[in-house]
């Protein structure tokens, strides 16, 4: 479930009408007008979520995911894989991993 967000913030559109029925916690993703931000449905939960179409993994913060009730499986070893931050040549090992199926 995606929805556009219209305007600077979030906090400042309505939900779209099937994220009427979803928990609300939008406010867990930090708003940072460079980035593209969609409303998500994930398990039931209405939140707001960085959208990158040419990802082939979706990418939430640990404290995002333990919000969201997520069981989170942490790295060890750099086992969950790297990540490329596009246009600086620098990688990053991913934190970890939801480790549960996830209806988004």
């Amino acid at each position: 479930m995606l929805g556009a967000i219209h305007g600077r913030s979030p906090a400042l559109t309505p939900a779209p009408e099937w994220g009427q029925k979803l928990r609300n916690m939008v406010g867990l993703l930090h708003w940072d007008g460079s980035q593209t931000i969609a409303y998500v449905g994930v398990n039931e939960v209405l939140t707001t979520a960085i959208v990158d179409t040419g990802a082939c993994k979706t990418i939430l913060d640990t404290e995002m995911a333990k919000g969201l009730g997520l069981k989170v499986r942490y790295a060890q070893d750099g086992d969950c894989g790297r990540y490329a931050v596009p246009g600086t040549g620098c990688t990053n090992e991913y934190a970890g991993v939801v480790d549960e199926p996830v209806v988004v």
